[in-house]
């Protein structure tokens, strides 16, 4: 099982990784995943822009408490991926969902902004 929090940095992570990696491989032949744009400043000049994305996360979540009475027993939150022996301790499980976005800015390769002039 993953902890909610371990979850998001892994997923946000991922998809920050297969950004950079698709970008590298179609930059071969011209193209750019997650470009930026040139916007004009008023002032003459153009200012390289990166995208603000935003990741929607809708979540399944379970928090679950055993039978076990210690002094250092808690409830954690888990992204759901459970399953349950057929043990006899006891346990009490309640499944959320969670909804939410983050604004992320995703990764752009550098030389973009020299090359963004070129696409339209």
């Amino acid at each position: 099982m993953l902890e909610l929090k371990e979850f998001v940095v892994s997923a946000i992570s991922s998809i920050s990784d297969a950004i950079v990696e698709a970008d590298a491989t179609i930059k071969q032949s011209g193209g750019m995943v997650n470009p930026g744009t040139l916007q004009a400043t008023g002032q003459g000049s153009n200012e390289f822009v990166r995208p603000r994305t935003s990741l929607n996360f809708d979540i399944a979540v379970s928090a679950s408490t055993k039978g076990e009475a210690t002094a250092g027993a808690k409830a954690k939150i888990w992204v759901v991926e459970a399953s349950i022996d057929g043990g006899k301790e006891s346990v009490n499980q309640t499944v959320s969902r969670l909804t939410f976005s983050l604004d992320v800015a995703l990764p752009s390769d550098d030389s973009q902004e020299q090359r963004i002039g070129k696409l339209r």
